[in-house]
């Protein structure tokens, strides 16, 4: 199964209505002081369903995916999206306002053709990641002690 998924969080085709993937702090025609109701994340449940692959725009598909040790694509906007790709040593990166489907395409076929090594690189540099995660946590909490 494949799915592709442009989501604009809201049912913008009733007159922007709220939708399961709005953000709670979100302001629509029906929820002028925001949802209230937690936001359902797509990615979240592909990636717990065992996609083969994330192509993601939002930081936090890309992840989510990598925790997870799926491969990804990121296709940026903002340089924290190039860091993130960057960090987990992944080449396929691509600026989300010109990249074409046929090179996403042909990236998506040099991903899955490595499927086992590109899986295998995410899942270490996501185990890095945890790590730097880890001690930056660890840092903060010895300054906050200090201040006491």
């Amino acid at each position: 199964v494949t799915v592709v998924m442009v989501n604009n969080m809201n049912f913008a085709m009733t007159g922007g209505q709220v939708a399961p993937t709005t953000p709670e702090e979100s302001k629509t025609m029906t929820t002028p002081y925001g949802s209230g109701e937690p936001r359902f994340d797509v990615c979240e449940l592909a990636i717990a369903a065992g996609a083969r692959l994330a192509i993601g725009m939002r930081l936090h598909c890309l992840i989510y995916a990598a925790a997870a040790g799926v491969p990804v694509i990121g296709l940026s906007y903002d340089p924290k999206i190039d860091a993130l790709m960057k960090c987990l040593e992944q080449p396929y990166v691509y600026d989300a306002a010109s990249v074409t489907a046929d090179v996403l395409e042909e990236a998506v076929g040099q991903v899955l053709a490595a499927e086992a090594s590109v899986r295998r690189a995410v899942s270490d540099a996501a185990v890095v990641m945890r790590e730097r995660c880890r001690e930056d946590v660890a840092a903060a909490a010895a300054m906050l002690a200090m201040r006491r």
